[in-house]
């Protein structure tokens, strides 16, 4: 009976999104759209489950269960649906699929937008944007480059079936270290790209989230800075904090206008004290972890995309980095990057708690359930951990 009432009410439905929610980014999303009595069917994880906000869920078992529900879902509706994730893995689905989900989907995203988020396409990319400088080839790099980072190329979701998954980045010193890594990818088959290293701390790492329409209309989701990551190098940021930079938001726009970009994307840069300029790291394509800034910075972005993919005109919110000083925290991860530093959690949180803002990267008092099964996902996670560790 509870079944057939959802979908009855998604067949009336004048407007609904489809969220593939990869991570608790996805999250943010089904609340946004939730509030503004959106119908959302989502495909993901227990946690998207059981928030108030999600109509209809079907649980994300395997890829081909994935793309079969997403040509099944159109036909429960009277209306064409919009796409969204917050997974590069997803995006990937997309892309292979795009043209036949083009028929039944508004889809914020364009084969074109690969020149950004491939690094490989990116790196080779003519702009007036600062970019790490590349290799072609190990044999390019010379004594005074050192030292560089070698990144494997879509390293979130190819390494599935890997029996030894690599890291994220690996930083080499002398050309005896690059070697060693060229070998190791070689044998596992595993295209790679190689890149002068921008120095720094993690607090010299800006992101701003950002959405292009068709039509070329642009608008801000947020600006933040890193304070925080874990693990400390290359990790997620555990803690972000809000803030203007006008130069970088205007760099992405052009980046964007230059590859006529078309949908979601954050910029990732990092700020060299020694040339001061912002190097353009990496751009990805779907909402990200930290979509749940968007309540303190632009609160009409989601909504705003949606009404602009279903061609209704929106009136551009003028909410953009209002409230500065406001803290995203990711706690879970927080608290193990405040230990990994040694550093006092009882002292900073105080300090952080007097000062600034918070807002949490899932906790919501009008919606708690995601956080608490999250968390008890989190904790079986680390329990299997624990076991396998004294097993062996």
């Amino acid at each position: 009976m509870f079944f057939s009432k959802k979908i009855r009410i998604l067949k009336e439905a004048n407007a609904v999104a489809v969220i593939l929610a990869g991570s608790i980014g996805a999250i943010s999303i089904i609340r946004a759209l939730g509030k503004s009595k959106i119908p959302c069917i989502v495909i993901g994880h227990e946690y998207h489950h059981v928030s108030r906000y999600t109509t209809l869920f079907y649980p994300a078992t395997s890829k081909e269960d994935v793309v079969k529900n997403l040509f099944l879902i159109p036909s429960l509706l009277r209306v064409k649906p919009v796409l969204l994730t917050d997974s590069d893995e997803y995006i990937d689905l997309i892309s292979s699929n795009l043209d036949k989900l083009h028929e039944f989907y508004y889809i914020p995203f364009t084969l074109s937008n690969y020149f950004l988020i491939d690094k490989n396409q990116l790196s080779t990319l003519r702009c007036e944007a600062a970019l790490p400088i590349s290799f072609q080839s190990i044999y390019d790099i010379q004594n005074y480059h050192f030292p560089v980072i070698i990144k494997p190329l879509w390293h979130d979701r190819q390494f599935h079936n890997l029996n030894i998954i690599p890291e994220k980045a690996y930083i080499c010193q002398n050309f005896d270290q690059v070697e060693q890594i060229d070998l190791f990818f070689r044998g596992i088959n595993v295209k790679y790209i190689t890149q002068q290293l921008i120095e720094g701390e993690v607090e010299t790492i800006y992101t701003t989230l950002l959405y292009r329409g068709r039509k070329g209309n642009t608008e801000v989701g947020y600006v933040s800075k890193k304070i925080r990551a874990y693990p400390s190098q290359f990790g997620v940021g555990s803690l972000n904090e809000l803030v203007e930079n006008p130069e970088i938001v205007n760099q992405s726009i052009s980046l964007m206008e230059l590859t006529n970009y078309q949908g979601i994307a954050e910029f990732e840069y990092k700020f060299c004290e020694k040339t001061k300029k912002y190097y353009l790291i990496e751009v990805n394509g779907r909402f990200p972890l930290q979509t749940s800034l968007l309540q303190k910075s632009n609160p009409f972005f989601i909504h705003n995309i949606f009404c602009d993919l279903m061609n209704n005109r929106v009136e551009i919110s003028d909410t953009q980095q209002k409230k500065t000083r406001t803290l995203w925290i990711f706690f879970i991860n927080d608290v193990r990057a405040i230990r990994a530093e040694g550093k006092s959690m009882v002292y900073l949180y105080i300090r952080m708690l007097l000062s600034k803002r918070i807002q949490g990267a899932i906790w919501s008092f009008l919606d708690p359930l995601p956080a608490i099964y999250f968390c008890k996902k989190i904790a079986k996670k680390l329990y299997k951990e624990k076991t396998l560790t004294l097993i062996n």
